[in-house]
């Protein structure tokens, strides 16, 4: 017997802006973790962007496609990651982190279908490739392409200069997932040419420890700087040393175990 006597056919959101009305209206917070918890509108867009990245990865099966409650468990979870952190120090307010991101991922995993290449490549590796991808087109969003001169000659990458010059003296800044806002963002502060870098954007002051936290993300994601897993959230270093070194996947298995 045919029980189906229609079929309704979806469609993707065609923008950013569109994906995040959707997530918008669908989204579930509690009032505590609205009050307290604040995701950026860069935060906002860069999980739109995963889902953007997602559904032209040769790695997901386009039939099968993506879900459409990938955004929406991202989001929900990336708050309720940053709401935990702030409880902890009893902190009245908080801003999510890239970190809380990564915290999320296992409800990521559930949202897509991989195609055999992506089976063989692996779950958790097909996530991170996605979540890279779209922090470092989020990333050009908002600062000059890195290694892109302009047509004046300027050269872009200038600007990173401090930050590279940092780690290849041979330093690391290890940022456990954790930490305070306020140790967090003192922590960043110091590290030469970061602040200079995360402050010309308008809404720095907003949520300073996400956009001091997103440039070293963004850098790394564009070959600048290295950034590897660790237990306990990331270690950024440089990026030479790092490729002599070892694998910057290594500590992703523990990371994402702690999650479960």
């Amino acid at each position: 017997k045919d029980r189906i006597e229609s079929q309704i056919v979806t469609h993707y959101p065609k923008s950013i802006a569109i994906g995040r009305e959707i997530t918008d209206q669908e989204v579930r917070l509690s009032e505590a973790q609205e009050k307290q918890v604040q995701m950026p509108d860069a935060m906002k867009n860069l999980i739109e962007r995963i889902a953007f990245v997602a559904r032209d990865s040769e790695f997901i099966d386009e039939k099968s496609g993506v879900s459409a409650r990938l955004t929406i468990a991202l989001r929900e979870l990336t708050i309720a990651a940053a709401e935990r952190r702030a409880l902890q120090y009893q902190s009245n307010h908080t801003a999510c982190r890239i970190q809380d991101l990564y915290t999320a991922l296992p409800a990521m995993l559930g949202k897509v279908e991989l195609v055999y290449e992506g089976e063989q490549e692996g779950a958790q590796a097909v996530a991170l490739k996605l979540v890279s991808e779209a922090i470092r087109l989020e990333f050009m969003e908002h600062f000059d392409l890195p290694n892109k001169a302009s047509a004046d000659g300027k050269n872009y990458h200038k600007q990173f200069n401090k930050v590279v010059q940092f780690f290849s003296d041979g330093k690391e800044i290890e940022l456990p997932r954790n930490i305070s806002d306020k140790d967090l963002q003192g922590a960043l502060e110091e590290l030469d040419g970061l602040l200079e870098i995360a402050s010309t954007v308008e809404e720095y002051d907003k949520a300073p420890t996400f956009w001091l936290e997103f440039v070293l993300h963004g850098m790394a994601e564009h070959s600048l700087i290295s950034k590897d897993f660790m237990t306990e959230g990331h270690v950024f270093g440089d990026l030479l040393q790092d490729m002599l070194s070892q694998n910057p996947l290594e500590g992703f298995e523990d990371f994402g175990d702690e999650q479960a």
